[in-house]
């Protein structure tokens, strides 16, 4: 998936979840947003992987950072700071997770245990996806609209 439509979803994901939590509104929507752009650190053409692009080239991207055991752990380092912190961040990455599982390439979501990849059916920026843009901004308007 492409930057733009990680935000989109992101922003719908995090607008639905929103009231279950008891965070100022703006400090929970950066600690989603960071949730859900930070598996692509390890892309060094990535919105994030441009600013660390030590860590694309140490890490091919959609490896680790791109896995359950990451999204746990760093959760895990954000608990000890603040448990309410850490689960949104939790939310954020793992709809980033989600979102690249609809892709032809797909991530290896137990990896490094296993390295088996949950591929999707679009391909990334191809028309599939540009719908689902499309939706999401679609819906993310509407639900602040009303």
């Amino acid at each position: 998936m492409m930057f733009k439509t990680h935000i989109v979803i992101a922003l719908l994901i995090s607008l639905l979840i929103f009231p279950l939590f008891s965070l100022n509104k703006g400090i929970f929507l950066i600690i989603f947003l960071i949730g859900a752009l930070f598996p692509d650190i390890d892309s060094p053409t990535s919105f994030i992987g441009k600013r660390f692009k030590i860590i694309g080239w140490l890490f091919k991207h959609r490896g680790i950072f791109h896995s359950l055991f990451m999204a746990v752990l760093l959760s895990a380092l954000i608990y000890f700071y603040n448990k309410t912190y850490a689960i949104v961040f939790f939310l954020g990455y793992i709809t980033h997770l989600v979102t690249d599982m609809l892709n032809y390439s797909g991530i290896a979501l137990f990896y490094p245990i296993s390295s088996f990849k949950i591929k999707g059916f679009m391909k990334a920026n191809g028309i599939g996806e540009k719908i689902i843009f499309v939706i999401c901004l679609v819906l993310g308007f509407w639900m602040l609209l009303k």
